[in-house]
């Protein structure tokens, strides 16, 4: 399901890379996901909902190219993850430093893509919650 909001709302607050925010431990035809925009202060209109995102520790890494291309950097970072015995949760999150614009999608190949997987040391909690450790 596609999400329209007026732009206006947004557009003047907007401050950094825009973000999304995944819920499910894999991937599914139909997802919980929400789309993130950074901003500057509170932001009201319909269709938004607009809360702070709590600070995390996670592992990261710089996914270059094609969104296509992008599950062996998801990947790598559980790999990472179970070597260091730490247990990751989510929401897991794309920060989009380069893609698609509004009116071209440039060349894929340059998209730039941030992928952080919360984590927590903790074996035990993850345990309590049902998530992977």
């Amino acid at each position: 399901m596609r999400a329209r909001i007026n732009q206006n709302e947004v557009k003047n607050k907007a401050q950094g890379a825009p973000f999304s925010c995944y819920y499910d431990t894999g991937f599914a035809e139909i997802a919980d996901i929400e789309a993130c925009v950074p901003t500057r202060g509170p932001v009201k209109g319909e269709g938004i909902t607009a809360k702070q995102m709590p600070a995390i520790q996670a592992v990261c890494t710089t996914h270059t190219g094609s969104y296509d291309t992008i599950n062996p950097a998801y990947k790598a970072l559980l790999d990472y993850a179970k070597e260091h015995n730490l247990g990751y949760g989510l929401p897991s999150r794309e920060v989009y430093h380069k893609g698609p614009g509004m009116l071209f999608w440039g060349n894929p190949n340059k998209y730039v893509t941030e992928i952080m997987i919360p984590i927590q040391r903790n074996c035990r909690e993850q345990l309590y919650n049902k998530l992977p450790c």
